[in-house]
Order: C-alpha cells, then sequence, then structure tokens
C-alpha cells in the first residue's frame, strides 16, 4: 500500500465536480484534488489549468492503485514494477512541488527500498531502474532538507561514506549513463555522441555536488560544502554552461550561501562580479 487515503466529493451547486484526497502518509492535513469531469472536456482543461500539480498526484495515484489492484485481482496479472516505480518517482516529484515533503520522503524511501530487492536485470530497463532510484535519493535529499533534518538528507546521497566516488556513481546512474556503456563507447559512434554523453555526467555530477554542498551547509561544515559547491561550479561550467546563466544556477547560489554564512560578504560580492 502506498498509503491510507480519506475521499470527499467536492459538489458545485449539488453537481459533482472534483474529489478531495488526503494524501498526509502521517494523517496530517494535506489535500489533493481531483476532477471529476470527463477526461479531455473543456470543464476537465480548465480544472487542469487551475490545479495542474493536484490533478497530476490525482492521476499517477489511480495509476498506482490500478497495477496493484490488476495484481491482486481475480486475472492474478503480474505486477509491472516499472510502471509502479515510474509511477511513484513521478508522484514524489509532485508532492516536493506541492511542499508535501514527508509524503515526497516516504515515497522515495519507498522507491530505494524496493530498488534494493529487485532482481538485477540488465539493458535499457536496468538503466531506468538506477536512473529511478538516484532520482529518489535527490529528491529524498531535498525532503529531508525540508524537514530540518539534514544529516538524513546528506546520507540520502553518501550513505554511511562520504566520498567523490559514492558521489559519481549516483551521478552516473542520474545520468542515466551505466559505467560499462560510458568507458566501452564502440568506434563507430560519433564523437558528438561521446561529447553529449560527457555533458550529461558532468552536469548529472554538478546536481549531486549542490546537493550535498546545500545538505553540509545546513549540518555546519562550511569549509566541506564550499569545496563542493566550488566543485559543481567547475564541472557546471566545464559541462558548456552559459556565463550569463551563471549566477542564476545551483552551485553558484550554494557557494554564495556559504560565503555569506561565514560572513565574508566582500568574498560572496566578488563571486557575483566574477560571473557577470
Amino acid at each position: 500500500m502506498e498509503n491510507t487515503r480519506a475521499f470527499s466529493v467536492i459538489e458545485d451547486n449539488g453537481q459533482p465536480k472534483g474529489i478531495m484526497v488526503n494524501v498526509s502518509s502521517d494523517g496530517g492535513s494535506g489535500k489533493m484534488i481531483g476532477s471529476n469531469a470527463r477526461p479531455g472536456s473543456q470543464e476537465d482543461l480548465e480544472y487542469v489549468a487551475k490545479f495542474p500539480l493536484q490533478q497530476a498526484s490525482f492521476c499517477l495515484d489511480k495509476v498506482m492503485k490500478l497495477l496493484r489492484d490488476a495484481s491482486i485481482g481475480a486475472l492474478g496479472i503480474e505486477m509491472d514494477h516499472d510502471c509502479l516505480e515510474s509511477a511513484r518517482c513521478a508522484q514524489a516529484y509532485v508532492m516536493l512541488e506541492l511542499k508535501e515533503y514527508k509524503q515526497a520522503l516516504f515515497l522515495s524511501k519507498l522507491l530505494l527500498m524496493d530498488g534494493a530487492t529487485k532482481k538485477e536485470t540488465s539493458g535499457l530497463h536496468h538503466i531506468m531502474h538506477k536512473r529511478r532510484r538516484a532520482t529518489a535519493s535527490m529528491y529524498g535529499c531535498e525532503a529531508c532538507c525540508a524537514l530540518g533534518d539534514a544529516v538524513g538528507a546528506l546520507k540520502f546521497l553518501t550513505g554511511e561514506k562520504e566520498e567523490d566516488a559514492v558521489i559519481d556513481r549516483l551521478a552516473m546512474d542520474l545520468a542515466g549513463i551505466g559505467t560499462k556503456s560510458y568507458l566501452d563507447v564502440p568506434t563507430t559512434v560519433q564523437s558528438e555522441t561521446k561529447d553529449r554523453r560527457k555533458v550529461r555526467i558532468k552536469q548529472a555530477q554538478a546536481m549531486v555536488r549542490t546537493s550535498a554542498s546545500a545538505a553540509t551547509a545546513a549540518i555546519g561544515r562550511l569549509g566541506t560544502a564550499k569545496q563542493l559547491a566550488v566543485s559543481a561550479i567547475s564541472l557546471e561550467e566545464s559541462a558548456g554552461a552559459p556565463l550569463c546563466e551563471s549566477n542564476r544556477t545551483s552551485p553558484r547560489k550554494a557557494l554564495l550561501y556559504c560565503m555569506l554564512r561565514e560572513g565574508n560578504n566582500d568574498g560572496a560580492l566578488a563571486v557575483l562580479r566574477s560571473s557577470r
């Protein structure tokens, strides 16, 4: 079970217009609204335009329920684990956007626990499975930070070992490029394709290091957090990030945050000026 939900119908002049769902895993107050109109109708499209995240969550809930019901029903259909994993991952993202951090954390942990017991496969399915697990680690880190658990957030990225190699493995999975497939590029593959792979990996490495910097800074280890942020900036720049966007990138913001926390206002100002 993903969760126990409570439902109530929303009415307008006596006509059902939607369904409200309690989505908080701890029985809290979070509410989700789903359109009761015919899918694709004008009313449905207007509803989606007003409440896109709520409708997305409602649809993903229905997907997960259908998958569970089909697998335990009379037909005994085998569970489509890839589809369920994808739905959970998407739902975790929606929960973060809606600031339902406890629910996002619950789903992230569920993805990682299920992934740990899943039988190893090969090929594209395996790469996508590892990518969803890496994404769940990033979502879990963000949810923990939002809930004030910086130590727990860092563990989502590094486990018990805070080493670059662990971060890089997570980044490789996040990029959707297996280590073997990256290192053993066929000679027939164009150099442009090789470069795109390298760019994706560097971007993923920058993302993971930025998240690790934020969690480490929240713990109070500003020196390590600065090192991670500087490394992320270097990776992002080598991946080809436009200089005009550098001030708006997460790695640079992470570095500025560390400097401001240290009281190094002049250093923070110099970073801003150097990237103009």
